[in-house]
């Protein structure tokens, strides 16, 4: 419906035009002006229909921030939750375009919008998530609810407004941790985030596939059912140190058990971080160790095993020693091979030179073609030796080199028993 005052303006602006015809290129120019006027009465004309309604908006006693909104996208009335969530005062709104809560960038797309938004048939009504700018500058994003109405046989939008911005940041965090949760599925060790209590929050791949539990089901269970019952101290020990010194980081081994009740050997490396919601999470990255276990497991037996095969060759007045290849360094030497040469330890680590020293000239052509051949094999040998206090002796020794997996030498091991007639 065409107002009075409407009426008014399109006669002036056909007079105008047929006054200024014959001066073309002021045509343009005077047609500006009297369309930015046109607007301008129609903008006042709007803003008084609005202060003529029975139930102002002003007075919408609601949560949520509420305007009026004109076809042409002049702000008619607000509530006055409006006001602190742009941060304006309300003679800076009223009256306002709506485009000046947007980014200068997107104003004239929202133009375009707001215009097909009125003409288009169908349900008038619409929903969506959009950011607008506060009077400082910052971003605040908002879900808005849009409603075509009529007042005073006007067309206008009531625009209910609702901050959405911690929820946009808090959306925003957990997709970043869907994210790097889906990057971690596959990488070669386990993530592992805890609540203080031990309740399990979120588990990788790595750590679903460890335990033999999908990553659901790991959710479900707790520190305390997947910790050997002996190791259960070493989680409580570490959440204490941590909660003592937050920035600190700890490392430690413990048993975890998995679905079908075997206990496999972890390396566990916690820290307490902070979660989006601020509350304390503990993060836990974990390493099967279980194979580096076996190995231990098997070099403390074959240790033990050379451990008691030394003990009973000095038990049997037997002198043992180990050196590196090519005999460039004394590793051990037992008991009776420093009473048989009559040394201490010092002067142990020059048995190689003192040795050749000690020989019997006769026997010493035969040692060298041992030794300086490197000793590639297994070698035995009788010699006599003078030592450092004198007494004569004849020494049977049968040695033997280790080699490494890839064939190379690793120790030479000899054992010489005295056969002093």
């Amino acid at each position: 419906m065409i107002t009075k005052i409407e009426q008014i303006t399109i006669a002036t602006v056909g007079v105008l035009a047929l006054a200024v015809a014959p001066i073309a290129p002021l045509l343009t120019i005077a047609a500006l002006s009297i369309l930015a006027f046109y607007q301008w009465v129609r903008s006042q004309n709007q803003l008084q229909l609005a202060s003529s309604i029975n139930h102002p908006v002003k007075d919408y006693k609601v949560a949520d921030s509420v305007m009026l909104i004109s076809s042409d996208g002049i702000i008619l009335d607000c509530n006055n939750q409006v006001l602190p969530m742009f941060g304006y005062e309300r003679s800076e709104v009223i009256g306002n375009a709506i485009e000046f809560l947007m980014d200068p960038s997107l104003q004239k797309h929202h133009v375009s919008l707001r215009n097909l938004f009125f003409i288009t048939s169908g349900q008038r009504r619409m929903q969506n998530r959009v950011w607008a700018l506060h009077k400082d500058g910052h971003r605040v994003h908002i879900e808005v609810f849009l409603e075509i109405t009529s007042i005073n046989d006007q067309s206008n939008v009531i625009c209910s407004i609702r901050d959405i911005t911690r929820f946009w940041k808090r959306e925003q965090d957990l997709l970043a941790q869907n994210r790097m949760l889906e990057n971690t599925q596959n990488i070669g060790f386990g993530i592992l985030h805890s609540t203080l209590g031990g309740a399990i929050v979120m588990a990788n791949g790595y750590v679903s596939r460890l335990l033999g539990y999908s990553t659901d089901e790991c959710k479900s269970l707790s520190l305390p059912d997947i910790v050997h019952p002996s190791d259960r101290h070493v989680i409580d020990s570490i959440n204490h140190e941590l909660l003592d010194n937050a920035g600190a980081q700890h490392s430690e081994t413990a048993r975890m058990r998995n679905a079908s009740g075997h206990y496999i050997w972890c390396r566990i490396h916690a820290s307490l971080v902070l979660d989006t919601d601020e509350s304390q999470v503990m993060t836990w990255v974990i390493h099967d160790i279980s194979n580096v276990k076996a190995l231990q497991a098997s070099l403390e037996l074959k240790t033990f095993e050379f451990d008691s095969l030394l003990k009973a060759l000095s038990n049997r007045g037997e002198a043992v020693w180990i050196a590196m290849p090519g005999m460039s360094r004394i590793l051990y030497a037992n008991d009776a091979f420093l009473q048989q040469w009559q040394l201490n330890e010092q002067q142990m680590q020059d048995y190689p030179a003192r040795m050749k020293s000690c020989l019997h000239a006769d026997d010493l052509n035969a040692i060298n073609a041992v030794y300086d051949g490197h000793m590639r094999g297994p070698w035995q040998l009788e010699y006599r030796i003078t030592n450092s206090k004198g007494a004569q002796k004849t020494l049977a020794e049968r040695g033997f080199m280790v080699t490494s997996a890839s064939g190379d030498a690793s120790v030479l091991i000899c054992i010489q028993t005295d056969i002093t007639g």
